[in-house]
């Protein structure tokens, strides 16, 4: 397994991500960011996806809750 590899995500909507289901349009192990709802979650299948537990903090400042997962925008 390459470590070179810089980790890529997709920012959506739920809708639009509840739409690509339906079309079957996710991939397997790809990675979404749920931009209305700041959570994440991984393409399971062509039609199917797990929401991450893990609340998350988008932006360029780090989070006063420490528990939470940065992503930062920078």
């Amino acid at each position: 397994m390459p470590r070179n590899l810089t980790i890529q995500h997709i920012r959506t909507t739920r809708a639009n991500l509840d739409s690509q289901k339906t079309a079957s349009g996710l991939v397997q192990g790809e990675i979404y960011l749920i931009t209305d709802e700041r959570r994440m979650a991984v393409g399971m299948a062509v039609n199917d996806y797990e929401n991450l537990a893990i609340p998350i903090h988008v932006g360029t400042t780090s989070p006063a809750d420490t528990t939470k997962l940065w992503l930062d925008t920078n």
